[in-house]
């Protein structure tokens, strides 16, 4: 498993440039960083990003239309999310 797992997380979400923006930033800070787009129904939302999680992913972004779903799934929020 690669310990540098990051992703998007949208639907859809095959027109994302976060890969390909934190992959450069990645590179020129020599990081070593596996950041994939994961495209989730809203019904598989929650799932999905538990399978991430168990399977080694170590943050995420989330895009439309997941942005209320994954404040749900928070244990705590601070002030400014």
């Amino acid at each position: 498993m690669h310990r540098n797992r990051f992703a998007v997380f949208g639907h859809p979400v095959a027109h994302s440039l976060s890969p390909s923006i934190h992959a450069a930033f990645a590179s020129q800070c020599g990081i070593e960083l596996d950041y994939a787009r994961i495209d989730a129904a809203p019904d598989d939302f929650a799932a999905a990003v538990e399978r991430f999680a168990r399977e080694g992913g170590r943050g995420a972004n989330v895009t439309l239309p997941h942005k209320a779903a994954a404040v749900a799934l928070c244990a705590s929020l601070s002030p400014r999310a």
